[in-house]
């Protein structure tokens, strides 16, 4: 399995987990803000497209319980997510900021608007999952009747 499909199961569980939180505390009516760090996962979020099956289903579930306008896109080495995965010790993670999240977070006027441009890169890979376009033709002469 590619990373980028990794990365979308991940923003799969992302909204299964917000949907569920939302359930069991009954405050559905919240707004909900989703980041992630992929590009590839965001412009599958983003834009319409016919995806192949695979990415196609978990597309139409995060669709089904967040709006395109609900995802944002963090880079990585502002994802006070990633510091784990890159490795520190307990001692440093008590010092960072993954406890609380990045201080640019907490501002939203702060929260960098990304424009398509950034993403071209991205896109390719994205739409590597598109489903191909197949067009058939089928015409009949007068001679071939007697074919059927």
């Amino acid at each position: 399995m590619s990373i980028p499909k990794l990365e979308l199961l991940a923003a799969v569980i992302g909204t299964r987990l917000v949907q569920s939180i939302k359930t069991s505390l009954n405050i559905h009516s919240i707004q909900t803000f989703y980041w992630t760090d992929s590009k590839v996962v965001l412009c599958w979020i983003k834009n319409s497209g016919t995806w192949k099956t695979f990415v196609h289903n978990r597309i139409k579930e995060i669709h089904s319980s967040s709006s395109k306008e609900d995802w944002y896109y963090v880079p990585s080495q502002m994802n006070a997510a990633d510091i784990v995965s890159r490795g520190c010790n307990a001692q440093t993670l008590f010092s960072l900021c993954w406890w609380e999240g990045p201080i640019w977070l907490k501002n939203r006027s702060s929260w960098t608007d990304t424009k398509d441009s950034d993403f071209k890169d991205a896109l390719e890979l994205a739409t590597e999952e598109r489903k191909p376009t197949v067009t058939t033709n089928l015409s009949l002469n007068d001679s071939d009747s007697n074919f059927f």
